[in-house]
């Protein structure tokens, strides 16, 4: 956890998600792919991203949506993108 490869999800400490790479990276890939398909303005859902025939074959697709959403939150920090309130699509800048 202090390398940040890991994250509680609990209060208690009784239940942990440990990420197969950090959300900075899963960000980064994400946005490389956004950039690539010429996605900037566009709309995306978090299921989109996930599971969407535009995202197979990337490293991102598959992966649990509550990793992506972790990743997006990290492009919204940047201000490249901006999560729906209800956190399940996101519009890239």
């Amino acid at each position: 956890i202090s390398k940040r490869d890991a994250e509680w999800l609990t209060v208690g400490r009784d239940k942990l998600l440990v990420f197969w790479k950090r959300p900075q990276e899963w960000a980064s890939l994400i946005y490389d792919w956004v950039v690539s398909n010429g996605l900037q303005g566009g709309v995306c859902t978090i299921y989109e991203l996930q599971t969407g025939t535009e995202s197979e074959g990337t490293e991102f697709h598959g992966v649990d949506a509550a990793i992506i959403l972790r990743a997006l939150r990290v492009l919204e920090t940047q201000g490249r993108a901006a999560v729906f309130p209800s956190a399940d699509g996101v519009k890239f800048a």
